[in-house]
């Protein structure tokens, strides 16, 4: 029903002429203060539902920034800060953190535990080229002359005439 259909239905339940005229002025009156509250409603519903989507774009895009972030940092378990029995005793023995690192690998290829990886040919192998080379880098080192610092020179023969014109006269200052 329109309004105008309401309007014939209250004239028509009203005989007295007095009666018409009130209800045409109600349904009147009442007519553009009804559209202006509907007007109002339904602006008041635009502007609520365009600040629903603005909410919801921005819950999306931080709901996607949180995913990225969870890609990009994985949680690390980082089993290598504690140090387990085998460790422990071989630390206690006095091998150094390099050699555990090459017998935890060698154990983990043979699939052993530490301690019977030690023993090993493979790991023992090992162990006998570390303490060759530094046996050499001990050996390396020049005489004590009262200086702390060690020498890092040439031998006389694996110079170039020039090198050892200058070591000559380099060692010839320190003599006086």
């Amino acid at each position: 029903m329109s309004m105008s259909d309401e309007t014939q239905d209250v004239l028509q339940e009203t005989q007295n002429p007095d009666e018409e005229i009130v209800a045409q002025e109600q349904t009147i009156a009442d007519t553009p203060a009804q559209d202006e509250d509907k007007e109002l409603d339904i602006e008041a519903l635009k502007a609520k539902a365009a600040k629903a989507d603005e909410y919801k774009k921005f819950a999306d895009r931080v709901t996607a920034e949180n995913k990225e972030l969870k890609k990009q940092t994985k949680p690390t378990t980082n089993t290598t800060d504690v140090l387990s029995r085998e460790e422990a005793i071989l630390i206690a023995q006095g091998m150094v953190a390099e050699d555990l690192d090459e017998l935890k690998a060698v154990a983990e290829a043979k699939k052993i535990s530490l301690l019977k990886a030690k023993d090993t040919p493979l790991f023992q192998g090992y162990l006998e080229k570390k303490e060759g080379e530094r046996k050499k880098e001990k050996a390396k080192l020049a005489a004590s002359r009262g200086s702390t610092t060690a020498r890092d020179e040439k031998s006389p023969s694996d110079m170039s005439r020039d090198e050892h014109m200058a070591f000559m006269k380099e060692a010839s200052k320190n003599i006086r």
